[in-house]
């Protein structure tokens, strides 16, 4: 049997079953996703999915006879999306000159990933006349740097489930607002910021709780900012949490502050804050912000950090123009509960019209569809259209 799609990547994870139970469905079970890495103890703690469903075919025990089965698959199927595996899975295809999608975040997340520019461009070249699903809003203009994709680029990225028609409970938007931030406590992360920008506030009268979840290096760091600044009072700590909890807390709090820097290719906070109706503040260096948020409409947007700055050694500990702009916003925000209300109802309608799930796969099978009969998407807006 050929398969009219199959995505290949290192391992299958809870952000993208959404989407792979939409198109096995829509395929009348004709859909498979293939993994080629071994799920590794750590990502089983963050919640990556160890119980494959049925479409998933593993091709990371090491039988030989299974990645026969799976590379045969993969040359005669209809569709490929190509992840984070291989590029030597596509040779038979790319002779073929089959339909052949490539899906990735922006290239440059890492310094560390500058050190790979010749392998990137040279696998790039070989696969520029196929396609690219766009899990970040900088993910044409790297690509498209190097020669690859021109033309051939589609908005794309991950689609945590979400529970439809949430109410936004009105009685909520009273003083004291709350304020979150959940992440792992890294330096491309900047808890810094939040914490800085909570002492502002509060020395502005400003009447607000910051509540923070997650561990990582610089929890310890975080905790004596937050001791120095003399915040204890508004900022609370409270580790880590399941995912269900987490969403909980999103429903529960106003405003959702997201301060990552170029280092976070997509961040699915992003859609599962906007899906909770948290009003989302978030830093214009995240891949999916570009293509989820327009500005004071569904969310809010700030300058985002530079790397130079956080807990480390390289540089200063807070990027002043950063804060000032996250700052501002929040405020503003603060000042104006009716604009809160304005903009998360407007999140929820753009999580539930066009970033969801069954959308994106809706919207994929209708490009591979115009594709295949000559056309360009015919998608104005959301996954699958130009990005």
């Amino acid at each position: 049997m050929a398969f009219k799609v199959i995505f290949v990547s290192d391992t299958f994870h809870h952000h993208q079953k959404g989407v792979a139970d939409a198109l096995y469905e829509m395929t009348q079970g004709s859909y498979r996703f293939i993994t080629t890495s071994p799920l590794r103890e750590e990502r089983k703690q963050m919640g990556f999915i160890s119980q494959y469903p049925d479409y998933v075919v593993d091709a990371s025990s090491g039988i030989k006879e299974t990645e026969i089965i799976a590379q045969k698959m993969i040359d005669e199927a209809e569709v490929v999306v190509l992840g984070s595996a291989p590029f030597s899975l596509l040779r038979t295809r790319l002779l073929l000159k089959k339909l052949t999608f490539r899906y990735s975040e922006h290239l440059w997340k890492q310094y560390k990933h500058y050190l790979k520019t010749p392998i990137y461009i040279m696998d790039n070249l070989r696969t520029r006349e196929s396609r690219m699903l766009c899990a970040s809003a900088f993910a044409s203009q790297d690509y498209n740097a190097m020669g690859a994709f021109i033309g051939r680029c589609y908005k794309w990225g991950y689609f945590p489930e979400i529970k439809s028609s949430i109410r936004i409970n009105t009685q909520r938007y009273n003083t004291p607002v709350h304020l979150m931030w959940c992440s792992r406590f890294l330096n491309w992360k900047h808890p810094e910021l939040p914490i800085f920008m909570a002492k502002r506030l509060k020395d502005k009268g400003c009447a607000f709780i910051l509540d923070m979840y997650g561990s990582g290096r610089y929890l310890v760091k975080s905790k004596k900012l937050v001791d120095k600044l003399d915040v204890g009072d508004i900022v609370k700590f409270h580790g880590n949490m399941a995912n269900e909890e987490i969403l909980e807390g999103m429903r529960r709090s106003d405003i959702f502050l997201f301060t990552s820097d170029k280092g976070e290719g997509w961040g699915v906070v992003a859609n599962e804050s906007m899906s909770c109706g948290c009003v989302l503040v978030a830093s214009d260096s995240i891949g999916s912000v570009p293509f989820l948020v327009k500005d004071s409409e569904n969310g809010c947007i700030f300058n985002g950090p530079s790397r130079r700055y956080g807990f480390n050694r390289f540089g200063g500990l807070v990027d002043r123009k950063s804060l000032i702009s996250l700052t501002e916003k929040v405020e503003w925000l603060l000042n104006n509960p009716q604009e809160r209300f304005r903009i998360s109802r407007d999140a929820i309608r753009t999580i539930e019209e066009f970033w969801n799930p069954r959308v994106a796969a809706k919207n994929l099978l209708l490009l591979i569809d115009d594709i295949q009969n000559g056309r360009e998407t015919s998608i104005s807006v959301g996954p699958c259209s130009r990005a």
